[in-house]
């Protein structure tokens, strides 16, 4: 996988893991609104596209502008056609998905150490919202029967009711939320 990355940014298997735990819990079933919120170089979209022949189209949204031409480069590199860039805040998205996957900035300002590069720190710490309010704001956006899939840290400690989150222990240090509304 020889993907364009910014040098503040290198993805890990936290992302493998993501697309790989949702091939399998979504099996043939068809979508035809998928997003990825936090896109940054569009690794999870564009492998879930490249691995999964149900997902028709991807929004690949993103704020940080410094991704985007490693995204357009991406796109090309992989002839994902059927991807498209958003450089928009997630917090504004008014669009319904039925599946909403999202490898977000994880750590609280708290729990992870501060980086000299800006860039690097949007990445790791959530500076933009805080995870309660992405996982609300994520209800908002489903379709009645839709799904989202959302890796957080382990670490953190959520005030939100848990109750509509199923969590599922990926490793050590992250956990995925999966949410489904028609449940």
């Amino acid at each position: 996988m020889d993907y364009s990355q910014p040098d503040f940014y290198r993805f890990n298997t936290d992302s493998l893991l993501l697309v790989d735990y949702v091939l399998r819990r979504c099996g043939q079933r068809s979508f035809s609104q998928v997003a990825d919120l936090g896109a940054g170089c569009g690794i999870v979209g564009i492998e879930l596209l490249q691995k999964g022949a149900q997902f028709n189209q991807i929004d690949l949204i993103e704020y940080q502008k410094e991704y985007y031409p490693h995204l357009k480069r991406n796109i090309e590199l992989f002839e994902c056609e059927n991807a498209k860039v958003h450089m928009t805040d997630f917090f504004e998205l008014k669009n319904q998905y039925d599946l909403i996957i999202s490898n977000p900035p994880y750590f609280s300002s708290e729990a992870s150490r501060s980086s000299s590069n800006n860039n690097r720190n949007k990445c790791r710490i959530f500076s933009h919202g805080n995870t309660e309010l992405f996982l609300e704001h994520i209800k908002t956006l489903l379709n009645p029967a839709g799904e989202a899939f959302v890796l957080v840290s382990r670490a953190e400690k959520f005030d939100i009711p848990f109750n509509e989150f199923s969590e599922f222990p990926l490793h050590k240090k992250i956990s995925l939320l999966h949410l489904r509304l028609d449940k």
